[in-house]
């Protein structure tokens, strides 16, 4: 068991310890642990348990060194202060589904009067409307390639809770002072790739299953130390996320049934070639917490 408050934590557990490679014994592991950085030094104390080893205890000093990483987008991970109340996130923007033009995920500046403490909020804003633009295009590939009417409409309706989402990040940003809209966004008329069972597959597992399954664990995260109306935007957003994840997989489901074995091959690759992604459990798991938590934050 391990917990942990900013920088500094403790752990308690069973350690199996061979203080000179031989005599091994069971011992009660505990340590406190102090981080700065990339760099901790932990305090480990394990005294024996079971065993026949001469010594009673074992205390050292340990060195540590961490690494961050983030699944979503291939980004470096970042810590960000996010200014609503006391909420600390350990992500960037909760973001929908990117628009990727030409291997990059593009989004809208926004215009209008900025401030500091509202960046947070006004990036997350330009991300979730560019969503709008990404299930457009999965839209017309599912329309093209002969999808369930359903999985088109829900495409749709996915597209419609990233507008929601863009309006309530703007609505927390007007509330930290500044007055924001979307801008511009001509990428949202960029050429689309050829669609095919294979490729809308596969950009559904890293864009849809991952991605959003991420920001839907993101999300609540984040909502766990919001206040007002973050809290309120939070709430949605983690439910909405986790629909949004769910019919990801269920596109990837119904482009495997469609293009047999080698679609499926295809889609397993990826999955296995991405560091961390999220299987159905952690996802099904984050739905009925993301639909618990926004019963209280009903949409307007």
């Amino acid at each position: 068991m391990q917990g942990s408050a900013a920088i500094v934590g403790t752990e308690l557990g069973l350690a199996l310890v061979a203080p000179h490679g031989n005599d091994p014994y069971l011992g009660l592991h505990t340590s406190f642990y102090a981080s700065a950085g990339y760099a901790g030094l932990a305090l480990r104390w394990t005294p024996r348990l079971v065993g026949a080893a001469p010594v009673t205890h074992e205390i050292s000093l340990a060195p540590t060194a961490k690494v961050w990483w983030h699944i979503d987008d291939g980004g470096t991970f970042r810590l960000w202060e996010i200014p609503c109340g006391n909420l600390i996130s350990t992500c960037g923007p909760i973001a929908g589904r990117p628009l990727v033009v030409d291997g990059a995920a593009a989004r809208p500046p926004a215009r209008g009067a900025h401030t500091a403490d509202a960046a947070w909020w006004i990036r997350a804003m330009t991300e979730e409307y560019a969503s709008v633009a990404a299930f457009a295009r999965v839209s017309l590939a599912l329309m093209a390639l002969g999808a369930p009417p359903e999985l088109v409409a829900r495409t749709h309706r996915a597209a419609l809770d990233e507008v929601d989402h863009a309006r309530r990040c703007a609505a927390v940003a007007a509330h930290l002072g500044a007055s924001v809209a979307p801008g511009p966004f001509p990428e949202a008329l960029a050429p689309m790739p050829a669609a095919d069972l294979a490729s809308l597959a596969v950009s559904t597992v890293l864009e849809g299953c991952v991605g959003e399954g991420a920001a839907a664990l993101d999300a609540l995260r984040a909502l766990e130390r919001a206040e007002g109306p973050a809290r309120d935007a939070l709430a949605v957003i983690a439910r909405d996320e986790a629909e949004h994840a769910r019919l990801a997989w269920d596109t990837v489901a119904w482009c495997c049934q469609a293009g047999g074995e080698s679609v499926r091959a295809q889609v397993l690759a990826a999955l296995l070639a991405h560091p961390g992604a999220p299987r159905r459990t952690p996802l099904a798991w984050s739905l009925r917490r993301a639909r618990r938590e926004a019963k209280a934050h009903p949409r307007a």
